[in-house]
């Protein structure tokens, strides 16, 4: 690890998954160091760029690689609001609501989450304005920053569908035209499996071995998943996972307020938070008899269309219940951050 001493406020990002995507910028994937080669590349090569155009330790380029990344993902949400939703000022909400979630910190660390949601964002937005080049172009950055992103693909073939049905009754045109324009989708997952070929090549054992044997996690059925933490949930109600655990049931509820609101009941948005949550569950950590999904509280980050149905339902709320939801999830924010510059917690 390299001295940043004197640099006390760049140091104390050094902490949990932020260290192996530092290494990963500092010196590859190399299999002397297991633990670091299951991050996906896309974010440790964005750090090494930037480290080498400015001057100071690779934290710097860090953390300045994280925030343009923030502010590019922030400035998509609300150029997405006000197109797809058609609601500018909905936008402004949102904006401050992602800014101040309470794990929103992570947007701030040297790891993936800021530069996977821009990127995600602007592949939702790149389809909603039938650019499909571009979504399979940022689907395929997405899947390299996080292999998650091929949750991408559906989202944008099922949209894609739309347009086709909306432009032809006949089935031939519609698979013609989805043929056509919509190739450029198909190298979304490309991102996946060119990560696991790369890995391949340096000879290093698979993420799913990493995983299992120093991770202690493993991968199972979405479904299984689901049983599993809300097993945990049950009975074992109290602990580190906590957090986790209550957010998954927050945003499995947050997906049944939206089946009940007209202006976020739509398919793609439903596709992309729902086809996220299956695969974040699908993973689940095994600690003696606990057994959840450590680290949901910071993927539900990615999580924008909840984001936004909160943005709506805080623009409409109560003067009370705004500045008790603002006040809440600062404090949270505080706590999350004090945790993470400890180095303590297993949300991160």
């Amino acid at each position: 690890m390299p001295d940043v001493q004197g640099q006390p406020t760049l140091a104390l990002w050094r902490r949990l998954d932020a260290v192996h995507y530092l290494m990963l910028a500092e010196h590859g994937y190399a299999d002397s160091a297991p633990l670091s080669t299951v991050f996906n590349p896309l974010a440790p090569v964005g750090f090494r760029v930037l480290d080498r155009l400015l001057p100071g330790p690779v934290d710097l380029g860090a953390a300045v690689f994280s925030m343009l990344s923030f502010a590019f993902a922030l400035a998509l949400l609300w150029r997405l609001c006000a197109t797809y939703y058609g609601d500018a000022r909905l936008g402004l909400w949102t904006v401050a609501v992602c800014a101040i979630l309470p794990t929103a910190q992570a947007f701030s660390a040297p790891m993936s989450d800021s530069i996977y949601l821009a990127l995600a964002l602007a592949a939702f937005y790149a389809a909603t304005t039938r650019h499909w080049a571009l979504t399979g172009l940022f689907g395929l950055l997405a899947t390299l920053a996080r292999s998650q992103g091929v949750v991408l693909a559906v989202v944008a073939a099922y949209m894609l569908s739309a347009e086709a049905r909306a432009r032809s009754a006949a089935w031939p045109d519609r698979l013609r035209y989805m043929v056509v324009r919509g190739w450029p989708l198909a190298i979304i997952p490309l991102g996946f499996v060119l990560f696991l070929l790369y890995r391949d090549t340096l000879g290093l054992a698979s993420i799913a071995d990493v995983y299992s044997e120093k991770y202690h996690h493993y991968m199972i059925s979405p479904l299984e998943g689901l049983v599993l933490n809300f097993r945990t949930l049950v009975t074992h109600p109290f602990g580190p996972h906590s957090i986790d655990l209550s957010l998954l049931v927050v945003y499995l509820g947050l997906i049944v307020v939206a089946l009940r609101a007209p202006q976020h009941r739509r398919v793609p948005l439903l596709l992309y938070t729902v086809g996220h949550i299956l695969v974040f569950v699908s993973k689940v950590n095994q600690f003696e008899d606990v057994v959840y999904t450590q680290g949901f509280a910071r993927y539900v980050l990615a999580l924008f269309p909840a984001t936004i149905l909160i943005a709506g339902w805080l623009r409409n709320a109560k003067d009370w219940k705004r500045k008790t939801f603002v006040a809440a999830s600062l404090s949270g924010l505080l706590l999350f951050s004090a945790v993470h510059a400890l180095g303590f917690g297993a949300v991160f």
